[in-house]
């Protein structure tokens, strides 16, 4: 991740599970103990929390198939459980399954729960509506 107005040039690279951070520092800088204290850890691990990779998306799924289990919805919900919604949702509608179905199955949880689940990834922007999906993957589909 780079792109942090404050520090031009930096990348931070933080572990899918964020148990760590790189610090990948500009051609010829070195990382002092001053630099290091005055780094934006926390606005890092902060940003990294809220978004997922399309291909980091596609491992949690391909784990899930393989065997484990889909990461847990945190209290309250987050911008990552979101957007697992959200891909689950697409790729069911990908292979021609009911998406709520899907997402009710894929997790373990009840059609309430499923639903409420839906609404928030769609409040969130992370999910569209049925007909917008479905129209969206049939488009998919074709190309």
């Amino acid at each position: 991740m780079g792109g942090i107005d404050t520090w031009p040039g930096w990348e931070f690279v933080v572990a899918a599970d964020e148990s760590w951070v790189k610090v990948v520092p500009p051609d010829g800088t070195a990382v002092t103990p001053r630099l290091w204290k005055a780094m934006p850890i926390g606005h890092v691990l902060r940003l990294a929390s809220s978004t997922w990779t399309v291909a980091a998306l596609a491992g949690v799924i391909a784990r899930h198939d393989a065997g484990s289990a889909l990461p847990r919805r945190p209290f309250g919900g987050s911008a990552k459980h979101n957007a697992v919604v959200a891909y689950t949702y697409r790729a069911a509608l990908q292979r021609g399954e009911k998406p709520r179905e899907a997402i009710v199955e894929y997790f373990g949880i009840s059609e309430k729960t499923a639903d409420r689940w839906l609404s928030e990834a769609r409040a969130a922007g992370e999910l569209g509506s049925y007909l917008e999906e479905k129209r969206a993957a049939q488009q998919r589909s074709v190309s």
